[in-house]
């Protein structure tokens, strides 16, 4: 007898012959971009890069966090950190918040930065520590290191090369990681090896000055910066040579402020920012072939000079 399950259209031979049918297959919800930080909100938004969809986590950062390190840093396959900001007037924190990433469960730890920071910068080096730096206005040039391991969190001896505020960070896991711009119109990109930590400026460094923008890596090949209120232009830093330069392809808008999260060798994305007004929209950076465009996926609240993380498959 013939099997009516054959001739209907969408229905796998492999299944008909086993005389069942598949159940669906599971989105992955493992790997995905993290969104916090901003003056008016705590919560976290979480998007998978399976299918982009968008969620808001159950918990929230432990203290409204604006201004907090533009990038978080990522331990990927663990936790996330997302460190210091302001809640409001002078209330700044030197506090860290750890997302863990089989739970999304979000609370500060005990350990804490050297000193107060906002406006400031971070990067991880997966699997060994998270980096952060600078604060503020261009006040501050330290460097505190949280070591995974533990969540110890100290400043180290090495320094930016200068006082670095409202600047962008990225890193090449395993090797080394990235801080350029700032406030002041910086144009300089500094570099932190992490065999060491021995930090210094780079010869290559953005085409123009900058502050408020945010950047992601596609680790093992390129970091890329962009966001700055100024220009749609997006720079890529090549970490072979670490030459430094814009790319054809551009943001859809001018927008500043924008936090930046990388599934690192598939595509970055910039979410959020101010065009005139909060946006909500992200943009999408295909690592294959730097094509950028808006995806349909927003987020439900603004993140104006927020955090962007990401526990991406690979590094």
């Amino acid at each position: 007898m013939t099997r009516v399950e054959r001739f209907h259209p969408g229905t796998k031979v492999s299944n008909w012959a086993s005389g069942s049918i598949a159940a669906p297959v599971a989105v992955d919800a493992t790997y995905a971009a993290y969104w916090a930080g901003d003056g008016a909100y705590s919560d976290i938004e979480k998007m998978l890069f399976a299918n982009e969809s968008m969620s808001t986590l159950s918990d929230s950062l432990s203290v409204l966090r604006y201004n907090p390190a533009k990038g978080g840093a990522s331990n990927n396959g663990v936790a996330g950190y997302i460190s210091g900001g302001r809640t409001s007037g002078s209330n700044w924190h030197d506090t860290i918040d750890k997302i863990t990433f089989a739970t999304d469960v979000c609370a500060a730890i005990s350990p804490t930065m050297s000193i107060i920071r906002y406006a400031h910068a971070g990067f991880a080096d997966s699997g060994t520590a998270a980096y952060w730096a600078g604060a503020g206005w261009s006040v501050d040039d330290t460097i505190d290191k949280t070591v995974f391991s533990t969540d110890a969190t100290a400043v180290i001896s090495p320094t930016l090369s200068v006082n670095r505020g409202q600047f962008a960070g990225l890193a090449n896991s395993g090797t080394a990681g990235y801080w350029a711009g700032g406030r002041t119109n910086l144009s300089s990109i500094d570099k932190t090896v992490f065999s060491n930590d021995a930090t210094s400026v780079i010869g290559p460094a953005l085409d123009t000055g900058t502050g408020s923008h945010c950047g992601a890596a596609d680790s093992g090949t390129a970091g890329y910066w962009g966001s700055t209120g100024n220009s749609s232009t997006i720079e890529k830093t090549v970490f072979s040579t670490d030459a430094t330069a814009a790319i054809s392809p551009t943001l859809t808008s001018n927008s500043f402020g924008a936090s930046a999260a990388s599934n690192s060798g598939v595509a970055m994305y910039w979410a959020g920012g101010n065009v005139g007004s909060y946006a909500t929209t992200i943009d999408k950076t295909v690592f294959s072939n730097d094509a950028t465009s808006a995806i349909s996926t927003e987020l439900s609240n603004r993140a104006y000079v927020g955090c962007g993380l990401a526990n991406c498959e690979s590094l």
